[in-house]
Protein backbone atom coordinates (compact mmCIF):
# COMPACT_ATOMS: atom_id res chain seq x y z
CA UNK A 1 0.00 0.00 0.00
CA UNK A 2 1.30 3.49 -1.10
CA UNK A 3 0.51 6.83 1.04
CA UNK A 4 0.39 9.91 -0.42
CA UNK A 5 2.90 12.65 1.25
CA UNK A 6 2.27 15.34 -1.89
CA UNK A 7 0.50 15.73 -4.86
CA UNK A 8 3.30 17.47 -7.30
CA UNK A 9 0.62 18.49 -10.09
CA UNK A 10 -1.72 16.58 -11.91
CA UNK A 11 0.47 14.32 -13.19
CA UNK A 12 3.08 13.49 -10.72
CA UNK A 13 2.94 12.92 -6.97
CA UNK A 14 5.33 11.68 -4.08
CA UNK A 15 4.41 8.87 -2.20
CA UNK A 16 5.45 6.41 0.77
CA UNK A 17 5.60 2.59 0.13
CA UNK A 18 4.44 0.92 3.33
CA UNK A 19 6.01 -2.66 2.13
CA UNK A 20 9.45 -1.20 1.19
CA UNK A 21 9.70 1.63 3.70
CA UNK A 22 10.91 4.24 1.07
CA UNK A 23 10.03 7.65 -0.80
CA UNK A 24 8.36 6.81 -4.59
CA UNK A 25 7.26 9.16 -6.98
CA UNK A 26 4.96 8.17 -9.18
CA UNK A 27 4.21 9.68 -13.24
CA UNK A 28 1.06 9.45 -15.31
CA UNK A 29 -1.51 11.45 -16.46
CA UNK A 30 -4.22 13.12 -14.14
CA UNK A 31 -2.60 10.80 -11.53
CA UNK A 32 -2.51 13.85 -8.97
CA UNK A 33 -5.99 15.38 -9.76
CA UNK A 34 -8.44 15.36 -6.48
CA UNK A 35 -5.61 13.28 -4.69
CA UNK A 36 -4.63 14.79 -1.38
CA UNK A 37 -2.10 14.25 1.00
CA UNK A 38 -2.54 11.06 3.38
CA UNK A 39 -4.82 9.36 0.45
CA UNK A 40 -4.03 5.92 0.30
CA UNK A 41 -3.77 3.66 -2.60
CA UNK A 42 -2.84 -0.02 -3.92
CA UNK A 43 -1.34 0.76 -7.19
CA UNK A 44 -2.05 3.11 -10.33
CA UNK A 45 -2.91 2.28 -13.47
CA UNK A 46 -0.62 3.58 -16.44
CA UNK A 47 2.23 4.91 -14.23
CA UNK A 48 5.76 4.86 -13.81
CA UNK A 49 6.86 4.27 -10.63
CA UNK A 50 10.44 5.17 -9.12
CA UNK A 51 11.90 4.04 -6.19
CA UNK A 52 13.70 7.43 -4.42
CA UNK A 53 16.77 5.06 -2.61
CA UNK A 54 20.03 7.20 -2.69
CA UNK A 55 20.29 10.31 0.12
CA UNK A 56 20.85 13.73 -2.08
CA UNK A 57 23.17 16.68 -1.06
CA UNK A 58 19.99 18.97 -1.57
CA UNK A 59 18.35 17.23 1.39
CA UNK A 60 15.17 15.11 2.20
CA UNK A 61 12.87 14.60 -1.27
CA UNK A 62 11.02 16.56 0.18
CA UNK A 63 12.70 19.63 0.16
CA UNK A 64 13.86 18.84 -3.42
CA UNK A 65 10.39 18.74 -4.90
CA UNK A 66 9.63 22.09 -2.83
CA UNK A 67 12.35 23.59 -4.54
CA UNK A 68 11.48 21.82 -8.27
CA UNK A 69 9.39 22.46 -11.27
CA UNK A 70 7.63 19.33 -11.77
CA UNK A 71 7.43 19.81 -15.43
CA UNK A 72 11.63 18.56 -15.38
CA UNK A 73 10.39 15.07 -13.48
CA UNK A 74 7.75 14.86 -16.71
CA UNK A 75 10.47 15.70 -18.67
CA UNK A 76 13.47 12.92 -17.01
CA UNK A 77 10.12 10.46 -17.00
CA UNK A 78 9.90 10.89 -20.89
CA UNK A 79 13.53 11.14 -21.94
CA UNK A 80 13.91 7.32 -19.83
CA UNK A 81 10.96 5.96 -21.06
CA UNK A 82 12.66 6.57 -24.55
CA UNK A 83 15.98 5.52 -22.91
CA UNK A 84 13.82 1.86 -21.97
CA UNK A 85 13.25 1.41 -25.28
CA UNK A 86 16.37 1.74 -26.51
CA UNK A 87 18.69 -0.40 -23.77
CA UNK A 88 15.48 -2.37 -22.30
CA UNK A 89 17.13 -1.77 -18.63
CA UNK A 90 18.19 1.43 -17.14
CA UNK A 91 18.82 2.72 -13.43
CA UNK A 92 15.92 4.77 -12.54
CA UNK A 93 17.90 6.30 -9.82
CA UNK A 94 18.99 9.11 -12.37
CA UNK A 95 15.23 10.20 -12.53
CA UNK A 96 15.96 13.52 -10.32
CA UNK A 97 19.90 13.71 -10.69
CA UNK A 98 18.82 14.20 -14.36
CA UNK A 99 15.38 16.28 -13.72
CA UNK A 100 18.03 18.71 -11.40
CA UNK A 101 20.25 19.04 -14.31
CA UNK A 102 17.76 20.28 -16.76
CA UNK A 103 15.78 23.01 -14.23
CA UNK A 104 19.27 23.72 -13.99
CA UNK A 105 20.00 24.67 -17.61
CA UNK A 106 16.68 26.23 -18.38
CA UNK A 107 17.69 28.38 -15.37
CA UNK A 108 21.02 29.72 -17.06
CA UNK A 109 19.38 29.81 -20.24
CA UNK A 110 16.44 32.56 -18.52
CA UNK A 111 19.71 34.02 -17.40
CA UNK A 112 21.05 34.13 -21.12
CA UNK A 113 23.86 32.03 -19.68
CA UNK A 114 25.97 29.98 -22.20
CA UNK A 115 26.38 26.54 -21.91
CA UNK A 116 29.06 25.69 -22.63
CA UNK A 117 30.44 21.48 -23.47
CA UNK A 118 34.29 21.93 -25.08
CA UNK A 119 33.58 17.72 -25.10
CA UNK A 120 30.52 17.41 -26.87
CA UNK A 121 31.95 15.77 -29.96
CA UNK A 122 33.66 13.61 -27.86
CA UNK A 123 31.27 12.11 -25.46
CA UNK A 124 28.51 11.99 -28.77
CA UNK A 125 31.27 9.75 -30.79
CA UNK A 126 32.05 7.45 -27.37
CA UNK A 127 28.16 7.48 -26.49
CA UNK A 128 26.52 7.53 -29.83
CA UNK A 129 23.10 5.74 -28.75
CA UNK A 130 22.86 7.51 -25.88
CA UNK A 131 23.63 10.63 -27.39
CA UNK A 132 20.65 9.84 -29.96
CA UNK A 133 18.11 9.67 -26.76
CA UNK A 134 19.69 12.74 -25.69
CA UNK A 135 18.57 14.59 -28.68
CA UNK A 136 14.86 12.65 -28.17
CA UNK A 137 15.22 15.12 -24.61
CA UNK A 138 16.17 17.76 -26.65
CA UNK A 139 12.86 17.86 -27.99
CA UNK A 140 11.09 17.01 -25.35
CA UNK A 141 12.24 19.91 -23.22
CA UNK A 142 11.45 22.19 -25.85
CA UNK A 143 8.01 21.01 -25.69
CA UNK A 144 7.52 21.47 -22.46
CA UNK A 145 9.31 24.43 -21.83
CA UNK A 146 9.74 26.58 -24.56
CA UNK A 147 13.91 26.53 -24.78
CA UNK A 148 15.87 25.03 -26.76
CA UNK A 149 18.87 23.44 -25.56
CA UNK A 150 21.87 23.31 -27.16
CA UNK A 151 24.11 20.29 -28.49
CA UNK A 152 27.03 21.16 -25.98
CA UNK A 153 23.89 20.57 -22.91
CA UNK A 154 22.59 17.60 -25.11
CA UNK A 155 26.05 16.31 -24.47
CA UNK A 156 25.95 16.26 -20.67
CA UNK A 157 22.20 14.91 -20.66
CA UNK A 158 23.89 12.16 -22.59
CA UNK A 159 26.08 11.67 -19.45
CA UNK A 160 23.52 11.15 -16.95
CA UNK A 161 22.05 8.50 -19.78
CA UNK A 162 24.54 6.57 -19.96
CA UNK A 163 25.57 6.31 -15.78
CA UNK A 164 21.69 4.98 -15.71
CA UNK A 165 22.96 1.93 -18.33
CA UNK A 166 26.20 1.10 -16.94
CA UNK A 167 25.68 1.81 -13.64
CA UNK A 168 28.82 4.18 -14.18
CA UNK A 169 28.98 7.88 -12.29
CA UNK A 170 28.28 10.67 -14.57
CA UNK A 171 31.85 12.33 -13.54
CA UNK A 172 33.28 9.06 -14.75
CA UNK A 173 31.80 9.68 -17.84
CA UNK A 174 32.88 12.90 -18.25
CA UNK A 175 36.60 11.93 -17.43
CA UNK A 176 37.06 9.75 -20.24
CA UNK A 177 35.95 11.80 -22.49
CA UNK A 178 38.34 14.41 -21.60
CA UNK A 179 41.47 12.34 -21.29
CA UNK A 180 40.45 11.28 -24.78
CA UNK A 181 40.42 15.03 -26.06
CA UNK A 182 43.50 15.73 -23.70
CA UNK A 183 45.25 12.76 -25.32
CA UNK A 184 44.44 13.75 -28.96
CA UNK A 185 45.60 16.83 -28.21
CA UNK A 186 49.02 15.44 -27.34
CA UNK A 187 48.94 13.54 -30.31
CA UNK A 188 48.45 15.97 -32.54
CA UNK A 189 51.37 18.16 -30.94
CA UNK A 190 53.85 15.36 -30.77
CA UNK A 191 53.44 14.36 -34.56
CA UNK A 192 52.51 17.72 -35.88
CA UNK A 193 48.98 16.08 -36.86
CA UNK A 194 45.63 17.80 -37.42
CA UNK A 195 43.40 15.18 -37.10
CA UNK A 196 39.74 15.56 -38.95
CA UNK A 197 37.31 15.00 -36.00
CA UNK A 198 34.46 14.81 -38.20
CA UNK A 199 36.10 11.87 -40.38
CA UNK A 200 35.16 7.88 -40.20
CA UNK A 201 38.52 6.73 -39.16
CA UNK A 202 38.50 9.15 -36.56
CA UNK A 203 34.86 7.57 -35.61
CA UNK A 204 36.19 4.34 -35.39
CA UNK A 205 39.39 5.12 -32.94
CA UNK A 206 36.93 6.17 -30.74
CA UNK A 207 34.70 3.55 -30.95
CA UNK A 208 37.55 1.13 -30.59
CA UNK A 209 39.21 3.25 -27.44
CA UNK A 210 35.91 2.55 -25.88
CA UNK A 211 35.61 -1.14 -26.26
CA UNK A 212 39.21 -1.26 -25.01
CA UNK A 213 38.40 0.86 -21.85
CA UNK A 214 35.20 -1.43 -21.46
CA UNK A 215 37.65 -4.31 -21.28
CA UNK A 216 40.16 -3.35 -18.82
CA UNK A 217 37.28 -2.39 -16.74
CA UNK A 218 36.13 -6.46 -17.15
CA UNK A 219 39.43 -7.31 -16.57
CA UNK A 220 39.27 -8.81 -19.98
CA UNK A 221 42.67 -9.87 -21.93
CA UNK A 222 42.93 -9.17 -25.79
CA UNK A 223 43.69 -12.59 -27.30
CA UNK A 224 44.96 -11.07 -30.71
CA UNK A 225 48.86 -10.00 -30.20
CA UNK A 226 49.63 -8.00 -33.14
CA UNK A 227 52.06 -5.98 -31.18
CA UNK A 228 55.14 -7.23 -32.86
CA UNK A 229 54.10 -7.35 -36.53
CA UNK A 230 52.40 -3.72 -36.26
CA UNK A 231 55.31 -2.52 -34.58
CA UNK A 232 57.55 -3.34 -37.50
CA UNK A 233 54.88 -2.61 -40.59
CA UNK A 234 53.81 0.87 -39.12
CA UNK A 235 56.34 2.17 -36.72
CA UNK A 236 55.00 5.72 -36.73
CA UNK A 237 51.33 4.50 -35.85
CA UNK A 238 52.34 2.14 -33.02
CA UNK A 239 54.61 4.99 -31.70
CA UNK A 240 51.33 7.19 -32.04
CA UNK A 241 49.44 4.41 -30.11
CA UNK A 242 52.27 3.93 -27.67
CA UNK A 243 51.38 7.91 -26.69
CA UNK A 244 47.78 7.10 -26.30
CA UNK A 245 47.69 4.04 -23.83
CA UNK A 246 50.40 6.23 -22.12
CA UNK A 247 48.15 8.64 -21.75
CA UNK A 248 45.33 7.55 -21.09
CA UNK A 249 46.99 4.72 -18.11
CA UNK A 250 47.97 8.34 -16.50
CA UNK A 251 44.89 10.13 -16.69
CA UNK A 252 42.58 7.24 -16.15
CA UNK A 253 44.65 4.97 -13.43
CA UNK A 254 44.68 2.10 -15.88
CA UNK A 255 47.08 -0.50 -17.16
CA UNK A 256 47.20 -1.48 -20.68
CA UNK A 257 48.89 -4.34 -22.23
CA UNK A 258 51.31 -4.52 -25.56
CA UNK A 259 48.51 -6.30 -27.43
CA UNK A 260 46.44 -3.34 -26.84
CA UNK A 261 48.97 -0.82 -28.05
CA UNK A 262 49.25 -3.17 -31.49
CA UNK A 263 45.52 -3.07 -32.26
CA UNK A 264 45.10 0.58 -31.24
CA UNK A 265 47.99 1.24 -33.83
CA UNK A 266 46.46 0.21 -36.66
CA UNK A 267 43.37 2.76 -36.25
CA UNK A 268 46.27 5.39 -35.27
CA UNK A 269 47.55 4.36 -39.06
CA UNK A 270 44.05 4.99 -40.47
CA UNK A 271 44.16 8.74 -38.61
CA UNK A 272 47.29 9.41 -40.10
CA UNK A 273 46.12 8.17 -43.40
CA UNK A 274 42.75 10.06 -43.34
CA UNK A 275 44.97 13.45 -42.70
CA UNK A 276 47.29 13.50 -45.36
CA UNK A 277 50.26 12.70 -43.10
CA UNK A 278 53.72 10.99 -43.35
CA UNK A 279 53.55 7.06 -43.12
CA UNK A 280 57.50 6.43 -43.68
CA UNK A 281 59.20 3.84 -41.31
CA UNK A 282 61.34 5.35 -39.19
Amino acid sequence: MYTVIRVLNNNALLAYDETKKQEVVFLGKGIGFQRKAQDTFHQLQNTKQYNLHDATKKGSFAKIFDEMNPIFLEISDEIMKKAEERFKIIDTNILLPLSDHIAFAIERMKQDMEIRNPFANDIRLLYPEEYSVAQYGKNVIQEKTGYEVNDDEVGYITLHIHSAIEDEQVSNSMQIAIALKETMQVIEKEFALKIDYDSLSYSRLITHIKYMLARVKRKEVLNLDMDQIVKEQFPKAYRMAQVVCKQLEHLLKISLGNAEVGYLALHMERITKKDGSDNDKE
